[in-house]
């Protein structure tokens, strides 16, 4: 692709993501207010009106259409440039679930470790091999931290940096 075609490209991808990723984040957190006891509830904004969009609802497609325009402006082919967008929108989504209902739900940490294999297949790196060590490192010592700090990290920040060792591989994850 040449001129302003990868820009366009990683911008397009990066909207449709950062609605995709503001979506399913909001419906992670709607599901875990609605476990809680209501005098556990956590104090919601106010609702906007049917059919209009809230400035953080615009916000997060609108920095990840920035963001895709400016990956796409410095990856080196397509394929890394769709990678990268896929791995922040699943990064960001997690941070914004973690940040309401501190909670990192499973089904998006596994589709990061999902991604991670795709990623092995599709670029070539890591390697299998290597995502397997960075995996094992990266979640070992987060859980060797998780038990000497006595409850200072959860088992959500183990799997997730096991997920993140999955995608760096070794020794990219040690770092």
């Amino acid at each position: 692709m040449s001129g302003f075609t990868p820009v366009l490209f990683g911008a397009a991808i990066g909207c449709g993501l950062g609605w995709a990723t503001w979506v399913v984040a909001g419906r992670f957190v709607a599901g875990y207010r609605s476990q809680k006891a209501p005098s556990q509830e956590i104090a919601r904004p106010e609702a906007a009106d049917a059919g209009s969009i809230s400035l953080r609802a615009a916000l997060v497609p609108a920095a990840m259409a920035l963001w895709g325009g400016y990956v796409g402006w410095q990856a080196s082919s397509v394929a890394v440039a769709v990678s990268a967008l896929v791995i922040t929108a699943l990064l960001l989504c997690l941070s914004l679930v973690d940040f309401q209902v501190r909670r990192l739900p499973n089904p998006l940490v596994l589709t990061l470790l999902g991604w991670a294999v795709v990623q092995s297949f599709w670029l070539g790196s890591p390697t299998l091999v290597m995502a397997a060590v960075g995996m094992a490192v990266a979640g070992g010592i987060f859980l060797l931290l998780a038990i000497l700090g006595r409850g200072a990290l959860g088992l959500g920040d183990v799997k997730l940096a096991a997920a993140i060792g999955a995608l760096a591989g070794y020794p990219v994850a040690l770092v």
